[in-house]
């Protein structure tokens, strides 16, 4: 059982990491899309 428990730890790091990375490129946009700097 432990082996699954570090796998499904594993999986939801990486699950946070991409959302955290998503959400993050999306802010940027937003941010880059006020400041005029892109279209």
């Amino acid at each position: 059982a432990t082996n699954a428990r570090v796998l499904y730890f594993s999986i939801f790091s990486m699950c946070c990491l991409l959302g955290l990375a998503t959400w993050q490129v999306f802010y940027l946009r937003r941010f880059f899309r006020a400041k005029k700097l892109i279209e």
